[in-house]
């Protein structure tokens, strides 16, 4: 925005936001196979405060999730594949006017108004809990549990299946009548490599009674 002051006349270029109100449209463009539905989801956005829009928007590739910040300091986490609200919150106490990707933890840094520098990220241990028992949608749970375990195939050097992973995979409900999580999932890694030790002792473990 630029300001002009006739008696000095002297000009100040000033940054600023505009928005008239928001929709989230997601629609893929990279290339699928054949007879295959291109993702196209949408949703309003929704703000706790009628002064809110959009600032910053970031992807987490992890769990296939949109972070959305508005003007108001509240991030709004949407799945991709339906534009579901997962979660939102407030995460700064001052405007966040810029943003990138941090592919660490898979979430974002944010610079607010005050210089703070904010690193905001998705709790890996609590956010299948959460959806499954908060928002009870357990098929939601079951697609950000598996974007998780492709997302980590793709990492040199992960040792996958953890403790707390398999932890998370035997609480979680099945749906559908389809198998529970625990003996899905592991399907999924044999089509990328083959199961470490812990991994195959709990495949073993369903059967141990008998």
């Amino acid at each position: 925005m630029q300001i002009y002051n006739r008696e000095n006349k002297n000009t100040q270029y000033v940054p600023f936001y505009m928005a008239a109100g928001s929709r989230l449209l997601m629609n893929e463009v990279s290339p699928i196979a054949v007879g295959v539905t291109a993702l196209r989801a949408s949703a309003d956005v929704i703000y706790s405060d009628p002064n809110g829009f959009p600032v910053a928007i970031e992807y987490s590739e992890r769990y296939a999730l949109i972070l959305l910040i508005s003007a108001m300091r509240i991030l709004s986490a949407l799945e991709i594949g339906t534009a579901i609200l997962v979660v939102m919150s407030k995460v700064s106490t001052s405007l966040i006017f810029t943003s990138v990707s941090e592919h660490t933890e898979d979430g974002l840094i944010g610079v607010n108004v005050q210089g703070q520098v904010l690193q905001i990220g998705v709790d890996e241990r609590d956010i299948v809990p959460y959806i499954t028992q908060k928002l009870q949608n357990v098929p939601l749970a079951h697609r950000i549990m598996e974007k998780q375990l492709k997302w980590q195939l793709l990492q040199p050097g992960e040792v996958l299946i953890t403790y707390h992973t398999i932890q998370r995979f035997r609480t979680a409900l099945p749906t559908g009548g389809r198998a529970p999580p625990l003996m899905q999932y592991p399907a999924v890694l044999l089509q990328h490599r083959r199961l470490n030790e812990q991994e195959s002792l709990e495949q073993l473990r369903p059967i141990e009674p008998q």
